[in-house]
């Protein structure tokens, strides 16, 4: 056998193996029906296909003497075509879900400028391989063996490296907008990605990209079991754990960071619980933890404090910055009750303090957005006293 084709085979099989191992270790996570899970799956049975594929193309290729070119036919050529169209097609849909996912995650939803991007680089990568068939602008089957394109080639190692450099860009943004409050090291799943997409641009008879997507993912994962513990585990917001860590981080930044801290409180939560049922109740927890990530975006941390409680932790104390962070809780709220989404309506009663930790505790902070959260509360209880049915 070729040494070439062992040398991809082998390759391609590290790939699956990790992704397999992936996907096994961390099936328990992936069981729940979520926006964060659906591109996490999609990543992952991209990766597992595309190995699968990848090795295919190498095999039907008579440069790797498996098909000698007195005995390829036109099946081998439509197996190049084939295979080779849909690896490009994989590796542009599982960097878009990846870039996605991470937008998803740190700002609490995804925008429309990174959907309108998504669905121009997929609609174009699909015109091209098209128009491919024809003419060869991507890549060419010559005497039943594969070889680049024209520009459509490089074309789609350019819109890989848009969403990378998108993915990160916006890791930085979310960085310097959030400071301390976000740890998830996004370059460092970056890394094994770029590096595989570069050895296989210069080296294209070694197949590295599916090895570098697979490490990727692998280590995207080996992070969300570790991120588990700071998550609650029905609204996944950050829960008191990340609470205990950010205090001692805010702690010791308090010289050079300014933190403003938040406390909300969802209004008639036990008329939600007595109207329609306790499982209605947790679907209303974890809705309103989805408006207070979307509303607050990446500016700071949610936290499900205890119960129908939650704290918001902001990096600054800039007025205007907090008021819109303010209007932006309030309007979301507002707008989903207008929109009659669900058979219950959602308020949030709010207080918050900016955090001097030379001149108090955290404690002492804690207690004190508590009771303006308190006299928010009553003020808003006055209009509407059904709230107070015990």
């Amino acid at each position: 056998m070729n040494k070439d084709l062992i040398t991809v085979f082998l390759v391609d099989g590290i790939a699956l193996l990790i992704t397999l191992y992936t996907g096994l270790t961390s099936a328990f996570m992936l069981k729940e029906k979520n926006k964060s899970n659906t591109f996490l799956k999609i990543m992952l049975t991209i990766i597992f296909y595309s190995t699968i594929l990848d090795a295919l193309s190498y095999v039907f290729d008579t440069k790797y003497e498996v098909f000698s070119a007195s005995n390829a036919t036109l099946f081998n050529d439509i197996m190049i075509y084939l295979t080779c169209s849909l690896i490009r097609i994989g590796l542009v849909t599982g960097l878009i879900c990846f870039n996605l996912y991470f937008s998803y995650r740190l700002k609490g939803y995804v925008d429309r400028i990174r959907l309108y991007m998504a669905y121009i680089i997929t609609t174009v990568s699909v015109i091209l391989l098209i128009v491919n068939i024809f003419t060869p602008i991507v890549f060419d089957v010559t005497d039943h063996s594969f070889s680049r394109g024209g520009f459509g080639y490089f074309l789609f190692y350019i819109f890989a490296l848009i969403l990378l450099i998108d993915t990160f860009g916006f890791y930085i943004y979310v960085r310097l907008k959030g400071g301390l409050l976000k740890f998830f090291p996004v370059w460092f799943f970056l890394l094994p990605m770029v590096v595989a997409a570069i050895v296989q641009y210069f080296l294209p008879d070694i197949s590295t990209i599916w090895i570098g997507a697979a490490l990727t993912v692998d280590f995207l994962f080996m992070a969300l079991q570790n991120d588990t513990l700071y998550r609650d585990r029905l609204t996944k917001l950050y829960n008191r754990l990340f609470l205990d860590l950010l205090k001692n981080v805010m702690e010791k930044a308090s010289r050079s960071r300014d933190f403003t801290a938040m406390m909300l409180d969802l209004n008639g939560f036990k008329l939600i619980n007595d109207n329609f049922g306790h499982s209605v109740g947790d679907e209303a927890l974890v809705v309103t933890g989805d408006l207070l990530r979307e509303a607050v975006g990446p500016y700071g941390a949610v936290i499900r404090f205890a119960g129908d409680e939650f704290i918001v932790i902001l990096n600054t104390q800039n007025d205007a910055m907090i008021n819109k962070i303010v209007k932006n809780i309030n309007d979301i709220f507002d707008n989903f009750n207008k929109q009659k989404k669900a058979q219950y309506e959602l308020s949030i009663s709010l207080g918050y303090s900016k955090v001097d930790l030379k001149n108090s505790s955290i404690d002492e902070v804690m207690k004190d957005i508590d009771e303006k959260m308190y006299l928010d509360k009553q003020e808003k209880h006055k209009a509407h006293p059904e709230w107070d049915r015990k």
